[in-house]
């Protein structure tokens, strides 16, 4: 029978110097709070399986599987396709249970290594627990627990990524409750919680305090019982203490059974306000209500009112503003309605009905309004079909009537302007769902302006002819090109009038250009082009004007400004004589 020390004890001279590291604290570890035990070996021999998978790139992933003379599994390794690995390695008593374990993960996508490693006694402490991360750049962080179990831990002690180190000491009474927990870090930082419970093991007080350097804020929680039967409570008090000595208090009192407050009474300095709550048999709120601490008056109030099919909440807010909600179920639909009031008279109120079948809506109606009335508002009536019509009023005046069809594509929208102008659109769709052409006609009263949308059979605007009163017509047609992954595009317009004008607009951006070119059919410019460059370290713009006559003007920018400015020209150009193409 040979004795052999315990791999996780182990340093190897070539290992890898966290490793080595790891293994000495282990190993310093054991000779204070562990004294170091062997396990017994009844020989030497060890049975080995490996499972590989290749993969059609390449690459491969390997499993290796460890075992003693008695079948236990002492290495699994595992070796992943992305260059990842993890090794666990266990170790076994005389009886075969397992007393000790070591897990080491190395993320290769993150260049991470996480070490968990855990040890089983037979006297307490029973369980040690040692959890490790190393990150690529050097820093690490670990956490050591020890304990009778994972769930009652008697010391925690962690080193975070900053270098700061935190203890945790607990202690439990003879039924395993806790009744004192310690923090102290080496930041200055320090934390401690206290519990006293009763005979039967309820908890009768319980009192916490938490400081913390960084900020010098103190703050220390007390809870405890008071009175019995149905005057029976919980009362928390929460104290906050600034490095200036200025403190805030809150004190609160809570139901016993499902520990909802019942009052609260917070301090600020000399000023305080009390809070108030009461709730129905099902434990739902029906009334909240806040005053002022000292003159009592009111400052913001809750009330519920609940009945079978109906809820209804009235609340009022610190700024004085008024909300009433009410919902009310029947016969499978249900109805909601909500408006909000201001202080100053300013509303806003919802309407709506759902079907509790599928939720559908049936019905929606809102409004905006004033002290002078309403401001605007929408009203939406829905369809068996799924399909709704909307009409809403806008504060100007204007009316606006849409159709939709159940996968909520417009179908028609007339749009009245208070003088009595109209826009009407008329949208027409393939099978497919895709649009297929939209008509707008615009009226005045003196004649009507119609254009007319062509789209191809994968959705994309083609081309488009605008007609208006006076016999004046335009065809403009559309052409783009982009590449898939973004990183060229083009976009054209081509617009002839039917009195012999014409205009040709071509737009290409890239991630080292963005240029604009017009050709004009008439007057002295034949082309004008505008352009940036971010060829270099710094963008160089260009203007370049080509007359009729044939001579050529082009001048670099002096920078951002004069090339938004002659931007803006350029557009103002372009529209000017947009305009004077239906002039014929």
């Amino acid at each position: 029978m040979k004795k052999m020390n315990h791999p996780l004890f182990l340093c190897p001279v070539r290992a890898p110097r966290a490793a080595a590291l790891a293994a000495a604290a282990v190993l310093a570890f054991s000779a204070t709070a562990f004294p170091c035990f062997s396990i017994t070996a009844m020989a030497q021999e060890k049975q080995v399986s490996r499972i590989t998978t290749e993969y059609d790139d390449g690459t491969r992933e390997v499993t290796e599987y460890q075992y003693d003379q008695n079948g236990n599994n002492t290495v699994t390794a595992d070796r992943y396709r992305d260059g990842s690995t993890r090794t666990i390695t266990r170790s076994y008593g005389e009886n075969g249970d397992a007393v000790s374990e070591q897990s080491v993960y190395y993320d290769a996508e993150t260049n991470t290594t996480y070490t968990y490693e855990s040890i089983q006694r037979d006297v307490s402490p029973r369980s040690y627990y040692r959890t490790t991360t190393e990150y690529g750049d050097g820093t690490w962080e670990q956490q050591e627990t020890w304990g009778d179990s994972l769930l009652s831990p008697t010391k925690e002690v962690t080193v975070s990524v900053d270098g700061i180190t935190t203890q945790t000491d607990y202690t439990y009474n003879e039924t395993g409750q806790l009744l004192t927990e310690r923090t102290v870090s080496s930041d200055g930082s320090w934390a401690q919680g206290e519990s006293v419970y009763g005979e039967n093991g309820e908890l009768l007080s319980y009192y916490d305090a938490a400081y913390t350097a960084q900020t010098g804020i103190l703050k220390e929680r007390t809870l405890s019982s008071e009175g019995t039967g149905p005057a029976a409570a919980f009362r928390l008090l929460v104290t906050s203490t600034s490095p200036s000595g200025n403190q805030t208090k809150e004190e609160s009192w809570h139901r016993p059974d499902d520990l909802q407050v019942t009052k609260k009474i917070s301090f600020f300095g000399d000023a305080s306000t009390v809070e108030e709550y009461s709730y129905d048999r099902d434990g739902l709120l029906s009334y909240y209500v806040k005053r002022d601490g000292e003159s009592g008056r009111l400052i913001a109030d809750t009330r519920n009112t609940r009945s079978p099919g109906m809820e209804e909440i009235i609340s009022t807010d610190e700024l004085g503003t008024m909300t009433t909600s009410r919902t009310v179920s029947q016969v499978g639909i249900t109805s909601t309605y909500s408006r909000t009031e201001a202080a100053d008279g300013a509303y806003s109120c919802t309407e709506y009905s759902t079907r509790d079948a599928d939720g559908a809506y049936l019905s929606y109606r809102s409004e905006d309004g004033d002290e002078n009335g309403p401001t605007s508002s929408q009203e939406i009536l829905y369809s068996e079909d799924g399909s709704y019509t909307s009409t809403s009023r806008s504060a100007d005046g204007a009316v606006t009537v849409s159709r939709y069809n159940a996968s909520h594509s417009p179908l028609s929208q007339t749009v009245t302007k208070p003088d009595g102008r109209t826009e009407t659109t008329v949208w027409e769709y393939r099978e497919d769902g895709l649009p297929a052409r939209k008509v707008t006609s615009y009226s005045d009263g003196t004649g009507d302006t119609v254009v007319t949308y062509q789209y191809d059979d994968t959705g994309t605007l083609t081309d488009s002819t605008e007609t208006r009163a006076n016999g004046m017509s335009a065809v403009t047609r559309y052409w783009s090109d982009y590449d898939g992954d973004g990183d060229f595009y083009q976009y054209q317009e081509d617009v002839t009038y039917n009195g012999g004008q014409s205009l040709s607009r071509l737009d290409e951006e890239s991630w080292t250009l963005s240029r604009s070119t017009i050709t004009y059919s008439t007057g002295d410019i034949a082309q004008e082009m505008l352009e940036a460059d971010y060829t270099g370290d710094n963008p160089v713009y260009r203007h370049r004007i080509s007359y009729r006559d044939g001579n050529t003007e082009e001048r670099v920018l002096a920078g951002d400004l004069e090339y938004w400015n002659r931007s803006s020209e350029l557009e103002t150009r372009v529209e000017t004589y947009l305009e004077t193409g239906w002039m014929g």
